[in-house]
């Protein structure tokens, strides 16, 4: 599942957010003390101790920059110091405090590529930070401590709770049922600059597969020009489990399995293995006549009726595929149904009535069939509903043709029952259906 946002956009939410979290002492971090030691090429042994408070992080990612986002984090309070060993005594060399009024901050240079992000099971979406390059933004040692940006660097790449861990937010799930190919477990990032100039963040996001080593898609607009976002799921995922989940909630039984890739591509395709659509179909007086003669009027009464007073239709085989730019890309349904046997019945009843009438006889039926072909196509259109954070997408309600090829199915009943029958089987019949 890929999710493209523009970087601008996004930029302004992570600010947004930013801006609600940067007082709330629920995000505010402290590092307790840290000390760094290292030794010059000179020989030279030297030390630097840190202590830093800090403010809600945030977030940025760097347009015209594919490689890298930055986080920075303001120090409300702090102070460090800078020495050297002088025999066995360490020789303090510069030192300082840090206040909130001196706005000063920490600066983290990320590369995208170790920038994972995870969704724990209590559904919170958090980015891992242990890595890239710290360094002091604000304040500089006065004695040009060359140690400082490697200690904040040790210290937020080796952490492994708390400042590893950068906040997003937390998936609400209370009124969707995720299914696990479609729920999230991690994702990774990708900035992309499009040929119309725009720059897109890439959010890779794995489910239940496995994750992806290559951030890349086969289209250089991932977005269309007048929208913001877009979603991309792949078709396996589509046809394998979203579409056999969604309509398999329906009266009809019908059960899709998910198959493919097909034809030497990566499409996957949805075909129906059971369900079936059924319509009453009581006995049915087709046609009457009658004639008379000097003694009375014989009447004749024509039924058809099938076994179990039901039609039904076996929509095994029914097909559900990718779309293409003919059809505006909606996801396309075929059903091709070939010389299906109907069985029906069609008899006759009569009376006579007249000077001497008699009763109406029974129903004297003979067998027969009719070899139908079923050939149905169908678009279904995607759309979004909803605005805001209550948003879902769904396939476009459409008018179900399997109750008008039931329908015809009893007008060419009808038909048959006033056909010149020489056998015990009809003449083949066609419906196309648009």
């Amino acid at each position: 599942v890929v999710l493209s946002m523009t970087a601008e956009q996004i930029n302004k939410n992570l600010t947004s957010q930013f801006n609600d979290r940067v007082n709330n002492p629920t995000f505010a971090r402290s590092t307790g003390d840290v000390t760094h030691e290292s030794t010059s090429s000179e020989g030279i042994k030297m030390k630097t101790f840190l202590n830093f408070e800090f403010k809600a992080p945030q977030l940025q990612f760097l347009l015209n920059n594919r490689n890298y986002a930055q986080v920075q984090f303001p120090i409300k309070s702090g102070r460090y110091e800078y020495s050297i060993l002088a025999g066995e005594t360490w020789m303090v060399i510069d030192k300082a405090s840090v206040s909130e009024s001196d706005n000063n901050f920490i600066q983290g240079d990320l590369p995208l590529a170790i920038l994972q992000g995870s969704v724990s099971q209590h559904q919170n979406i958090a980015l891992k930070l242990n890595g890239g390059a710290f360094s002091s933004q604000g304040f500089a040692p006065g004695t040009g401590n060359p140690l400082i940006n490697a200690a904040l660097t040790e210290y937020f790449t080796s952490l492994k709770d708390g400042y590893e861990v950068y906040n997003l937010g937390t998936l609400n799930t209370d009124n969707v049922s995720l299914l696990p190919e479609l729920t999230p477990k991690s994702f990774q990032f990708n900035i992309v600059h499009t040929p119309s100039n725009r720059d897109l963040l890439q959010l890779f996001i794995t489910t239940s597969g496995k994750d992806q080593t290559s951030t890349s898609l086969f289209t250089h607009e991932p977005i269309p020009s007048s929208y913001e976002c877009s979603l991309i799921i792949s078709s396996k995922i589509f046809f394998q489990s979203v579409l056999p989940t969604s309509i398999g909630n329906d009266d009809i039984g019908l059960v899709l399995n998910g198959n493919g890739p097909v034809n030497n591509n990566y499409l996957w395709q949805a075909k129906a293995i059971q369900g079936s659509v059924s319509s009453s179909f009581p006995p049915k007086m087709v046609n009457k006549r009658s004639f008379g003669s000097q003694a009375g009027i014989n009447n004749f009464e024509e039924y058809v009726a099938v076994p179990d007073d039901t039609v039904s239709v076996d929509l095994t085989g029914m097909l559900f595929q990718n779309g293409d730019p003919s059809n505006d890309w909606c996801s396309k349904m075929s059903f091709d149904m070939k010389a299906k046997e109907y069985p029906f019945k069609y008899g006759t009843r009569s009376h006579f009535s007249g000077m001497i009438s008699t009763p109406w006889s029974d129903i004297s039926y003979n067998n027969f069939s009719l070899a139908v072909n079923v050939a149905m196509k169908a678009n279904m259109k995607f759309i979004i509903e909803g605005s805001g954070q209550n948003q879902k997408v769904q396939l476009e309600k459409v008018d179900s043709p399997i109750p008008r090829s039931l329908m015809i199915y009893s007008h060419l009943l009808d038909y048959a029952s006033v056909m010149t029958v020489s056998s015990k089987k009809c003449s083949l019949m066609d419906l196309k259906m648009g």
